[in-house]
């Protein structure tokens, strides 16, 4: 198939004007810039978005006088109209205004190329509607010369076309490189069909390529238009005779498409981490899933384990053996470990909450420093603690210790009032971004970690400066205060 973000022309063989442009949209095959001369008013070239100069390229053999051509904008998909454009060649610039019409006339040119520069559009709503409020980019259904009106006659789209050696994709297998070329028809290419891939060694095709029992690796390398979308193997006597194509004068085999066998598969329950699925009887096959593999997935039919496979290199499948078929069961064996985590994750919480808020029998006198953590956390110990939070997240930790470290010498219960305080805030954002379906993205956004930062540095300004807790009141013995009272 047509390689999407290649370049931006593909060459259509039979006509003697080539063209080309700066750039079409998004890269996609189907809005290439030889259908602005393709004779299709249905099919069009469009600019890519981000083109602040789009331009199309002609080219023919033999120099011709040019004065007038004519330009038609796509009804659909809605395009932007040009209003303004210059042609230019080696030797002259002509700049015009385009009528609503599109008939442009400008005096003569004579020359084998032009480049028409399309200075100035008209703006298209994208949406009609007014629900995207962005501009269509500039697109050309029809570019018409009438003097290069025989060149621009194309074949008819079901007259056979091929591509030359080198225009398909390249093959490795084993290491060793096959270059191929391309068979097809006309309309192939504006319909976005695929066409065959030969090789260029036309001996290939009848003798094929022997490999030898045992594993294989088969490459394939887009060409900078064309990207391989199907590759069968089959033994060279299984080989069916098809419509043969035309290939240096001589007829050779086009491969026809294999012969597909499908077991019927009805869904009976989908989820996001669980599905059943019912298979009918029938030889062994693939059952796919059209999701990016993934070694967590596991199958079992009639309560047998399913071989896991992948298919076009990326899709989800398992191999169902032949049989009368059954009940599929598809899970995501790591959700039951994840729930496990968030379970226990949950009641860690409830406990730490609880600890924390619930009275410990015994309230700490006035004056009693709140940490005697800190006063056996040494000197170097409590730089490396204040460096580790530097480095964890920056100047907002920081600022929250020396707060933390201030609150502890106003009120005994200020830090973990702090560190319980900020946990919830990053909580309650966390599960509220769950539900209301943003996933994730809440608890790794800047207010969830930033609350959790702030307990953190709650946590560290327990540890640190301890010579900063109030000293406690001098105590009295009661033989002291006995004293007292007799001296008195």
């Amino acid at each position: 198939l047509p390689r999407p973000g290649g370049a931006p022309s593909l060459p259509a063989p039979g006509a003697g004007l080539k063209v080309s442009a700066t750039s079409h949209l998004a890269g996609d095959p189907a809005t290439s810039p030889f259908l602005a001369t393709d004779g299709d008013p249905d099919t069009a070239w469009l600019a890519d978005v981000t083109d602040l100069d789009p331009t199309l390229r002609l080219r023919w053999q033999g120099a011709r006088s040019i004065d007038r051509l004519s330009l038609r904008t796509p009804m659909s998909p809605r395009a932007s109209r040009p209003i303004e454009l210059t042609l230019r060649t080696l030797h002259k610039n002509v700049t015009v205004k385009v009528p609503d019409s599109g008939e442009v006339r400008f005096p003569a040119i004579t020359t084998d190329h032009l480049d028409v520069d399309f200075l100035v559009v008209a703006p298209t709503d994208l949406d009609p509607r007014g629900r995207v409020d962005e501009d269509a980019t500039l697109g050309i259904a029809e570019l018409t010369i009438p003097a290069l009106a025989d060149l621009a006659e194309r074949p008819a789209p079901d007259a056979r076309m091929e591509l030359p050696c080198g225009a398909g994709p390249t093959l490795l297998i084993d290491s060793k490189q096959h270059q191929t070329k391309l068979v097809g028809r006309h309309g192939d290419l504006s319909a976005y069909r695929p066409l065959t891939v030969l090789p260029c060694d036309d001996d290939l095709l009848g003798e094929g390529i022997t490999l030898r029992p045992g594993e294989h690796q088969i490459r394939s390398l887009p060409s900078d238009r064309y990207v391989l979308q199907d590759l069968t193997l089959r033994a060279v006597d299984d080989t069916p005779h098809g419509d043969a194509p035309q290939t240096d004068g001589r007829q050779v085999d086009e491969p026809a498409p294999p012969t597909v066998a499908h077991r019927e598969v009805s869904v009976r329950s989908w989820e996001a981490t669980r599905r059943e699925m019912r298979i009918a009887g029938g030889a062994e096959s693939y059952l796919v899933v059209s999701e990016n593999a993934n070694a967590g997935w596991t199958a079992t039919l009639n309560g047998e384990t399913l071989t896991p496979a992948r298919v076009d290199g990326w899709q989800q499948a398992w191999i169902v053996p032949e049989g009368p078929g059954g009940v599929v069961t598809v899970e995501f064996t790591p959700d039951r470990t994840y729930r496990a985590g968030l379970l226990a994750g949950l009641i860690a919480v409830v406990v730490l909450l609880a600890a924390a808020l619930l009275p410990s029998g015994r309230r700490p006198r006035r004056g009693v420093p709140l940490s005697p953590a800190s006063e056996a956390t040494g000197p170097s110990a409590q730089v490396a603690l204040v460096v580790l939070l530097g480095l964890l997240g920056g100047l907002l930790p920081l600022a929250a210790l020396a707060v933390g470290v201030w609150l502890r010498r106003l009120r005994w219960n200020a830090l973990p009032v702090m560190t319980v305080s900020a946990m919830s805030v990053a909580t309650l954002v966390a599960v509220a971004g769950r539900v209301a379906g943003h996933g994730q993205s809440w608890a790794l956004g800047p207010w969830a970690q930033a609350a959790a930062l702030i307990a953190v540095a709650a946590v560290v300004a327990s540890y640190v400066l301890p010579h900063l807790d109030p000293t406690p009141p001098r105590a009295h013995t009661d033989d002291a205060r006995t004293e007292d009272s007799g001296a008195r």
